[in-house]
């Protein structure tokens, strides 16, 4: 019963995609071309600004492990997401074979776990600090996971 829908279901979610791709870029110029620049995306960097000039503090080593915190944050991000893809494509290719639809869960499941694992070290961080802080997760007057405002 499945083998006979796949090559449909397959069709349909191509169809959907491309679709897609043509109807929602022309709905963001439904209002007409803008006359504005586009916004330029603010730009990371992971080293602090002062290793330019030497002059480093505590608050800049503090600084630098955040944006590495945040750097594979991102790269997780993107891995998991990838690794949803391939499990849903998995699914979607599998035919109804019994072994390529529980490679295709067991990947998804492996990337849901993946983000469980990181959600689950940030708590167990955050505790840990509250813990040793005596109460407070503040670090140079701001939350520990909070970035400075940028000069």
């Amino acid at each position: 019963m499945i083998n006979r829908y796949s090559n449909t279901i397959v069709k349909l979610c191509l169809f959907s995609f491309i679709l897609a791709m043509i109807v929602f870029p022309l709905t963001g110029q439904a209002e007409g071309p803008s006359e504005e620049p586009p916004a330029r995306a603010e730009e990371f960097v992971i080293l602090p600004e002062c290793v330019k000039d030497g002059n480093c503090h505590v608050d800049d080593f503090v600084l630098l492990f955040m944006n590495l915190i945040n750097f594979f944050l991102g790269l997780v991000s993107l891995l998991a997401m990838y690794y949803f893809i391939m499990g849903g494509f998995t699914l979607m290719i599998s035919s109804g074979q019994p072994e390529k639809i529980q490679a295709g869960k067991g990947i998804i499941v492996n990337a849901l776990v993946g983000i469980f694992c990181v959600l689950a070290a940030w708590v167990l961080i955050n505790t840990i600090y509250i813990a040793v802080s005596g109460g407070s997760s503040e670090v140079f007057g701001r939350p520990w996971w909070q970035l400075p405002p940028r000069p």
